[in-house]
């Protein structure tokens, strides 16, 4: 890694601080990008999950659960 890169790298940590928390970016084809794109796709603003129980999100601030035919619930 370069000077550039190593500077930018600081300064994107630094913003993540100030805004209070790390950023992370979930990757495309895993279950939660998928989770999360559908979500996103239904004006979703949380989505909760727990093992064992369905997946379930927040539309238009009332929660609902997303059918296991769509996405199964977490398993140990």
């Amino acid at each position: 890694m370069g000077w550039a890169e190593a500077s930018m790298e600081c300064e994107e940590r630094a913003e993540r601080e100030r805004r209070g928390g790390a950023v992370e970016t979930i990757p495309a084809g895993t279950l939660l990008g998928w989770l999360l794109e559908w979500a996103e796709q239904r004006d979703a603003t949380d989505v909760h999950g727990q093992v064992g129980k369905p997946f379930t999100v927040r539309i238009h601030g009332e929660l609902a659960r997303v059918p296991a035919e769509t996405c199964a619930p977490l398993t140990c």
